[in-house]
């Protein structure tokens, strides 16, 4: 199973994962609400037409910047974004990275 990566965390820490397939831009308040809340999100943009989809990227990613949280591509259409202080691995590079 090279697809997956592993989530790291701290033992006491919880995390949750929103699961986010918008079918117009004004969900984009959902994604960001999720990040400032710590929440896990992974986002599936394959049901905007391909402008809609870049510019809510844009902005996810602009606003997950600005909190230091940090992306990961999953395919062309899925994004995973997780909070501050969560590492995300690597497993072609063998490097944790941390949000």
């Amino acid at each position: 199973m090279d697809n997956i990566i592993p989530l790291l965390r701290a033992a006491s820490t919880s995390y949750e994962v929103m699961v986010l397939e918008p079918t117009s831009y004004s969900t984009t308040t959902q994604a960001v609400t999720a990040l400032r809340a710590n929440k896990v999100l992974i986002l599936k943009l394959d049901r905007l037409d391909k402008e809609q989809a870049q510019r809510m990227l844009d902005f996810i990613c602009g606003s997950a910047y600005a909190i230091s949280s940090q992306l990961a591509k999953i395919s062309d259409a899925v994004f995973l974004f997780v909070p501050h202080g969560m590492q995300l691995q690597d497993r072609l590079k063998g490097e944790h990275s941390s949000a």
